[in-house]
């Protein structure tokens, strides 16, 4: 077990009979003992900078979530190639939960650059508001084949300035009129009016971290495929131009300690010597922020590690992380040489209990 006895100075474990020591045998002890275990490894490179700066994605600017929030999924510019095509995403909440492959379909009624919340269906389940009722509302593209046949789902608002984009409403029944009314658990306000909306049967209202994120088919050039808040200010995975598979940034974050045991494994770094005058990268520091698992009656605390280094850098701390916490890595060249690329490898483990 550990803890963390420092918010950003050191930490201190006590291990009961550890069978690992390094990241090899901590592999060898779970596969050994029969459990299913996954690695989650990230590798990149940037260029080295005078200023600390996080390990993150080349395909774009990535943003992390600061809380938990619906997310969007769109298109960089309208296609009509891709109307109704489906993006999936494997995403944490805030508890640490894992959401595999949660599917979202494009809008094909009006633009694959509209943002349609995470989980959309896709048509028929995309349209405006056709009215709204004092408990409820009328969507006229819906065709139901039995009563309250949408009772339990959810009417999320889409992206694109709408006026509830962010928002959603819990239906409670549904008719078998020629115009759908769903009756809802919250009274729509008139901001719903004419607002396009998403009816789905689940609510991902609880993004955290995006794990991956792929399609079903290439983008073209200039049109990439993004996984965004509601506006689209800030993008938390892309699948670059001609790819289809994205990158969600180079954060970790270790899953729920009900299922999951998770594990920093591994850290890597591989500098270039450079044999300029004056310019070799010989003043490198990395630092290392996690949350190791507490132990019990102990609260789990963040703790940050540098480590100054030369060419090479492997430590294998094989550290258990406590749920729902990130493992950062960032990098300094404190020679300010602002040129060579440093690349980056770590892995996680993930042993299913």
């Amino acid at each position: 077990m550990a803890v963390a006895i420092a918010a950003t100075k050191a930490f201190k474990r006590i291990e009961t009979n550890r069978k690992w020591e390094d990241y090899q045998s901590l592999k060898r002890y779970w596969s050994a003992h029969g459990n299913t275990f996954r690695e989650v490894i990230w590798e990149g490179s940037q260029t080295s900078t005078a200023a600390l700066a996080e390990f993150v994605s080349g395909a774009g600017t990535i943003g992390f979530l600061g809380a938990n929030d619906i997310v969007y999924a769109a298109q960089e510019l309208d296609d009509a190639n891709y109307d109704g095509k489906t993006i999936w995403i494997d995403y944490c909440d805030s508890s640490g939960v894992l959401h595999e492959a949660v599917a979202t379909v494009l809008d094909s009624d009006t633009s694959t650059a509209t943002e349609v919340p995470i989980g959309c269906l896709g048509t028929p389940y995309v349209e405006p508001i056709a009215s709204r009722q004092a408990d409820g509302v009328t969507m006229t593209a819906i065709q139901a084949t039995l009563p309250n046949q949408f009772a339990g789902w959810y009417i999320v608002a889409c992206g694109d300035a709408t006026h509830q984009e962010g928002n959603y409403l819990t239906v409670t029944s549904s008719d078998l009129s020629a115009g759908v009314v769903l009756k809802t658990s919250t009274a729509p306000d008139a901001d719903w009016a004419d607002d396009n909306v998403s009816l789905q049967k689940t609510l991902n209202n609880d993004v955290y971290r995006i794990r991956r994120v792929w399609t079903e088919t290439e983008g073209a050039a200039t049109k990439a495929f993004h996984i965004v808040d509601k506006d689209s200010t800030n993008a938390y995975a892309i699948i670059p131009d001609t790819l289809t598979y994205g990158d969600a940034g180079s954060r970790y974050t270790a899953l729920d300690t009900a299922t999951y045991r998770s594990f920093l494994g591994r850290i890597k770094l591989r500098a270039p010597k450079l044999f300029d005058v004056d310019a070799d990268d010989l003043g490198l520091q990395v630092t290392v922020t996690f949350t190791p698992l507490p132990e019990t009656d102990q609260t789990a605390a963040d703790t940050t590690i540098s480590f100054d280094w030369v060419e090479d850098f492997d430590w294998q701390p094989c550290i258990e992380l406590a749920e729902a916490s990130d493992v950062i890595i960032k990098f300094e060249n404190l020679q300010n040489v602002s040129h060579g690329l440093v690349s980056c490898e770590f892995t996680c483990l993930e042993v299913t209990i």
